[in-house]
């Protein structure tokens, strides 16, 4: 976006977490509040406009794939 975050939003910046950003309207959705934090978003394409969000996510020493 062209202005900056609202602080009640982006609380914490050493905590990542997967958001969306709507570039027509300028939504911002956020997916996951983790801890740990949740990196490497990718999305994958299913056809018939269908798709997941595949992340990786950290807590406590460990790491985990996952999707949405």
């Amino acid at each position: 976006p062209n202005q900056p975050i609202d602080p009640d939003v982006a609380r914490n910046g050493n905590i990542y977490n997967i958001w969306t950003l709507n570039l027509k309207n300028g939504e911002l959705r956020q997916y996951t509040d983790a801890v740990g934090g949740n990196v490497s978003p990718i999305v994958l394409h299913q056809g018939d406009n269908k798709s997941q969000i595949a992340f990786v996510s950290y807590y406590k020493g460990d790491y985990q794939l996952h999707t949405l």
